[in-house]
This record gives structure tokens, sequence and C-alpha cells, in this order.
């Protein structure tokens, strides 16, 4: 095996930190074996570098999360809007099934009170004797 330059340990961390690499791929790229990786990487420096990183990664895609949670929010309005129709035609089972998913998804918002968040579920009775 080669023994490693500092330069190519500082890019080794480098490329850990940046992630998408795996310490296997970093051995392979470096001819070294994924022992020695783990050593380079096990150093206090190292892990703390790693950790910030994996701060800002999560703080960047809470972010974008954070910035794109209207466009998502009017998306699911419009299909839930055009779903409707759609569900208070169809077989009681299918009516249940989508109470089911409703219900998961937002937990005890359904049918608390009538309030303004909660969702008004109409099921047509007269399919209970539907033999689908």
């Amino acid at each position: 095996m080669a023994k490693l330059t500092d330069r190519q340990r500082k890019r080794i961390i480098a490329e850990y930190v940046d992630g998408g690499i795996s310490q296997r791929a970093l051995a392979k790229r470096y001819h070294v074996s994924q022992k020695t990786i783990s050593k380079i990487l096990r150093d206090e420096k190292v892990l703390q570098k790693v950790s910030l990183k994996k701060k800002e990664n999560v703080e960047d895609m809470l972010a974008f999360l954070d910035l794109r949670k209207q466009s998502a929010m009017s998306l699911i309005d419009r299909l839930l809007a055009a779903a409707e129709t759609k569900v208070e035609n169809a077989p009681l089972r299918d009516q249940m099934g989508a109470i089911k998913i409703l219900s998961e998804v937002f937990g005890k918002e359904i049918g608390a009170g009538g309030g303004a968040d909660s969702v008004k579920i109409n099921i047509n009775v007269e399919e209970c004797n539907d033999d689908d």
C-alpha cells in the first residue's frame, strides 16, 4: 500500500466532509485500505468538521423546505379539491380507504370539532349494500 502525503490526507478529509463518498470509495481512489481511511477520519478535528458540515446540510435543507412550504401546500390543496368529487362518487370501501389515509396523515385534525383545520368527509351510505 502507498504512503499518503499530507496533501492526499487533506483531500481525503475534504472529500469525506463534503459528503457523498464512502470510506471504501476513498480507500479505492487513494489505493489504501479502508482501515487507513478510517484512522485518518477518526481525528477529533475531522469529526468536528463532519459534524459541522452535517449540521449545515440539515439547516440548508430545512431552509429550502421552508421556502417551498407554501408551494407544496397550494399543490396539496389543488389535488385534494380535484379528488373530492372522485372520492364522493367512489365505492364505500374506497371512501373508507381515503378516510384511513387522511387520518394517518392529518391525525386528530379530521373531525376535530369542525374547526378551520378540520376536514369534512361525505360518505354515500347507499354504497353500504354495494357488493364490490
